[in-house]
């Protein structure tokens, strides 16, 4: 048989052999899966914590595809489970409507998809892969792209808010009314609002990912454990076995030295190779037990890392939750005193109208007596004339008359003429003036009649604006009453508090909501997390707490408050001896929420500085 035959039979029967165990490993997939739930450790000699493939847009899984090399025997994934039998309910009672209670998503992990591969290269070597890949819960999924969503949302509603604060500020570039300016400030409290519920929707997803990772991380360390107590337990027994061993080889040396015979050298020979086999097992099993307690203890350094990730997402959540919170009340008071300062610009508007109007009507009493004196004028001047026609009349009839003075009754003639003429002249004027005049005083009168309008108008948009400032103060004050409230209502729990290197146990407290306890001593809102239930007694860790700024408005401090502060006579207690440090990374985000707070108050003096200006 030639070299080349004797390859291909080798490669076949690899192959047989490879299609064996291929087949053994796809029936052997659920018991594994079992056993060995979330990891992918133990049985493979390659494993790959890939993280859970994508969800379709139909809500199935979509695993990537796994395309074998040449020579690969790809194995088929671990079958699915059989769905539950369900079993159709009663028909409901005539006339009664059944109820549709929703199915609350599983928060069951399904069990993890199991592949596996067969390599044979070209020298005839195998290597056999297995991947196990964990899968994660509905509820897990649900929370996800519920947190995905808001996230989403959230970054809309800040872009919509930039644009209108973008163009607001583009119209007040070369504006210089106060309302106008109160219009920019409500913008960019409402930009800072939209900013503080993004960020938010980020701390949610964030809050998500690291219970995630909490979760996984416990599920990992138990499991290391686990392997090393097996580990422990192999390596003892491995010992145990060793020592019989080497026991019985020392007898049977003995025995063989004592008699010399070539059977008991037999014996002693193999009792002492048995003796060796095992105690490279018991060292095998010792360094084993070794590498899984080392596994164990970076699992549960893992552990207290994700624990940790978990409780800074949680604090972030609750400081943005805070930051929420104030810049809604910030906004509400920019509202109140954009619509405030608006209706004292229209009330001064409207008395600028009206002392117009006044004006306008004596303007057009002035016109009135004008003409009525341009008429007056104008009648007189006639009169004038009419007589001067006369005399010329009579001149003329005392020329006729008296023939023998032509010369000097012919002067008189043409001075009474002239004189008629001027006269004539005078009444032409009078009467343009008198037109005039009328004209005028019709103006004035259309004048008031607009100024009127005008002022009305005023009034009206003064009156708009006085009722839109009473009702956004309203707000405002109902905003703070149903805050009080709900801080005097909460539930009364007794807990313990840790604010900084203090820890004061026995508090008496009122629950806000879920990052927001109220102290009944001192009436101080304290910002922070709970360790547990608050029911149960659980650790309120304090992070920042509410304050109010020169202004009244309530604002987050972006610091620890004082113990005698927050606390009063609950805080004279034992500090605790542990360190109580914040985290750099939320002292940094408590920083940052407070300058956005006190950007937002900055922006309203300024406000308030140009309109009283």
């Amino acid at each position: 048989m030639s070299e080349k035959s004797i390859v291909r039979f080798r490669r076949k029967r690899l192959v047989a052999a490879s299609a064996a165990l291929a087949v053994s490993l796809a029936l052997a997939a659920p018991a594994v899966a079992v056993a060995q739930p979330g990891t992918g450790s133990g049985e493979s000699s390659e494993s790959s914590d890939a993280p859970a493939p994508p969800v379709g847009e139909e809500g199935t899984e979509t695993a990537p595809e796994q395309q074998a090399p040449a020579g690969e025997v790809p194995v088929d994934p671990a079958p699915v489970a059989p769905a539950p039998v369900v079993v159709d309910p009663a028909p409901p009672v005539q006339g009664i409507a059944p109820a549709v209670v929703p199915e609350a998503p599983s928060t069951v992990r399904p069990l993890p998809q199991i592949t596996g591969a067969v390599v044979v290269d070209e020298q005839g070597n195998t290597t056999i892969t297995v991947d196990v890949i964990p899968q994660l819960s509905d509820a897990e999924k649900k929370a996800l792209e519920d947190a995905a969503t808001a996230s989403k949302a959230a970054a809309e509603a800040s872009a919509i808010a930039r644009a209108e604060y973008d163009e607001a500020l583009a119209n007040v570039v070369d504006a210089t009314d106060a309302a106008t300016k109160a219009d920019v400030d409500a913008k960019k409290a409402a930009l800072d609002a939209s900013t503080s519920a993004e960020n938010a929707a980020k701390a949610r997803a964030e809050a998500v990912i690291a219970s995630g990772l909490a979760k996984k991380a416990d599920a990992d360390a138990k499991a290391a454990q686990d392997a090393e107590k097996a580990a422990a337990d192999k390596a003892a027994t491995a010992a145990a076995d060793f020592e019989k061993a080497d026991t019985a080889a020392k007898d049977l040396e003995a025995k063989a030295a004592a008699s010399g015979s070539a059977e008991d050298n037999a014996a002693a020979a193999a009792a002492r190779l048995d003796a060796t086999t095992k105690q490279a097992a018991a060292d095998k099993a010792r360094a084993d037990a070794e590498t899984a307690a080392v596994q164990a203890r970076d699992a549960a350094a893992a552990v207290a890392t994700a624990i940790e990730t978990r409780k800074a997402a949680d604090i972030a959540k609750a400081l943005s939750a805070a930051r929420q919170k104030a810049a809604d009340l910030a906004a509400s008071v920019v509202k109140a005193a954009s619509a405030q300062v608006a209706a004292t610009r229209a009330a001064e508007l409207a008395t600028q109208l009206e002392a117009i109007a006044a004006d306008a009507t004596t303007a057009d009493d002035a016109a009135v007596a004008a003409a009525a004196k341009a008429r007056s004028d104008a009648d007189a001047l006639k009169a004038t004339a009419d007589a001067a026609r006369a005399e010329s009349e009579k001149a003329a009839a005392a020329a006729a008359t008296a023939a023998t003075d032509q010369t000097s009754a012919q002067a008189a003639a043409d001075a009474a003429e002239k004189k008629a003429l001027d006269a004539e002249a005078a009444a032409t004027k009078a009467a343009e003036a008198s037109t005039q005049a009328a004209a005028a005083a019709e103006k004035a009168k259309t004048d008031l009649a607009a100024a009127k309008t005008a002022a009305a108008e005023a009034k009206t948009a003064a009156d708009a604006a006085k009722t839109a400032a009473d009702t956004a103060a309203k707000a405002d004050a109902d905003l703070k009453a149903k805050a009080a409230e709900l801080a005097a209502s909460g539930p009364k729990f007794t807990i313990t508090i840790k604010l900084g290197d203090t820890v004061a146990t026995d508090v008496p407290v009122t629950e806000v909501d879920d990052t927001t306890v109220s102290v009944d001593e001192t009436g101080t809102e304290l910002i922070g997390v709970f360790d547990g239930d608050a029911a149960d007694g659980a650790t309120f860790e304090t992070v920042d707490y509410f304050t109010t700024d020169d202004a009244g408005n309530t604002v987050v401090a972006g610091s620890l408050p004082a113990v005698d502060l927050a606390l009063g006579d609950s805080g004279s207690g034992e500090g605790s001896g542990g360190s109580a440090a914040v985290p750099a990374l939320l002292g940094g985000a408590a920083v940052l929420g407070a300058a956005a707070v006190g950007g937002v108050v900055f922006m309203r003096r300024r406000a308030s500085d140009d309109a009283s200006e």
